[in-house]
């Protein structure tokens, strides 16, 4: 009887001991998830914060970046127009000295016409001088 008692006690000792363990693994467990709840809401406040930093960074940055890519389409549209009157106004003065030329051209022609023209009527005259001479000469 001893031995049942004392294996009752032994058993209560056991299960009391059992129900301590539990207690205190419970109570652990408990302040553990506790512990990395903190550290998760912590840990997400911060890389919500970082990702807020790099998202206005990066708008930022795009805001920046396009401000300078209009700004180069403006200073190459300045140019392009820069360009494109300098090419006309050139094509112009092509065209200004080309007409020239082709006046230049008309004029020495007309000379060259007018005096070959007058050669012509010089040598005709001559001949009909020398032709009128010539005739006299055998009519007398």
């Amino acid at each position: 009887m001893a031995t049942d008692i004392s294996q009752v006690q032994a058993q209560r000792f056991k299960e009391s001991e059992s129900k301590r363990m539990n207690a205190e693994i419970k109570s652990h467990q408990d302040q553990h998830n506790r512990e990395y709840g903190k550290i998760v809401k912590t840990n997400e406040a911060t890389i919500t914060d970082l990702r807020k930093d790099y998202d206005n960074k990066v708008d930022s940055m795009k805001a920046e970046l396009e401000q300078r890519l209009t700004e180069i389409r403006r200073k190459n549209e300045e140019l392009i127009n820069g360009e494109n009157q300098r090419m006309t106004a050139e094509l112009e003065n092509l065209k200004s000295a080309h007409k020239d030329q082709i006046q230049e051209v008309k004029t020495a022609q007309q000379n060259q016409i007018d005096d070959m023209n007058l050669s012509h009527r010089n040598t005709v005259e001559n001949a009909r001088q020398k032709f009128l001479k010539e005739k006299l000469k055998w009519e007398t």
